[in-house]
């Protein structure tokens, strides 16, 4: 099995203290994101791990009903396969929208969707970086 190379070498920071309230940015864009596609971007970034490395929407589907459970998050909702595809399409949205490299998330038939940058490009939870009111996010 051939492996494949990372299509982009993007920066992803996803700032926390919880799963509903965070910055998150890629090199160094801010975006504004449902909880739904906070915690499908954070589930995608905590599986990466090779270039081969594709996660399958049920298992995307158990993940975050795991995050849901330890944090109450979306409580009282299921989430199903069509609210994954649907968070999936509008994060590709936001990321065109702010001009980011739209291979940055990536999905393959059959295989299933990862975030197509190296580990280390990757910062989970960091300890928020107090935002200067004086720069526009």
């Amino acid at each position: 099995m051939q492996t494949q190379a990372f299509k982009t070498n993007d920066i992803l920071q996803i700032s926390m203290d919880s799963l509903t309230e965070g910055a998150i940015s890629i090199n160094g864009i801010p975006l504004r994101l449902k909880t739904i596609e906070t915690l499908v971007l954070y589930v995608l970034a905590e599986h990466v791990r090779g270039a081969s490395s594709f996660l399958p929407v049920a298992e995307i589907i158990a993940s975050v009903d795991r995050l849901r459970g330890r944090g109450r998050i979306l409580a009282g909702s299921d989430v199903e396969k069509v609210d994954i595809y649907k968070a999936l399409d509008s994060l590709r949205e936001k990321f065109s929208a702010q001009q980011l490299n739209p291979s940055f998330l990536e999905g393959k038939r059959g295989r299933g969707y990862r975030l197509s940058t190296p580990r280390c490009n990757l910062v989970l939870n960091p300890k928020p970086v107090p935002h200067d009111p004086s720069t526009p996010l």
